[in-house]
């Protein structure tokens, strides 16, 4: 796949369970995460796309399962919309 490079699995997530207010939000079986992969998160506003990236990232604890690494790891949340006013920065609503 990756021409002269090896495999290596950076990440492990095995059965993720998450339920909000009486509503499974995430529900994995097993995720693998390799170096040199390449990832994308897609899906509808409130289908648990941030929260499955900060279970990942350590940020917060799922009901049930577990995360595997042997990386160190960091969730950079999404950026705001920012203008400069007066030598202060401010968030665009």
């Amino acid at each position: 796949m990756y021409e002269g490079r090896a495999q290596v699995m950076i990440l492990e997530a095995k059965n993720i369970e998450l339920t909000i207010k009486d509503r499974k939000l995430l529900d994995i079986d097993q995720l693998y995460i390799h170096n040199m992969d390449r990832i994308g998160v897609v899906g509808r506003n409130g289908s648990g796309k941030t929260t499955l990236l900060s279970i990942l990232s350590g940020e917060i604890e799922a009901d049930k399962g577990e995360v595997m690494t042997t990386v160190s790891r960091y969730y950079l949340p999404q950026l705001q919309k920012m203008c400069f006013a007066s030598n202060k920065f401010r968030r665009l609503q």
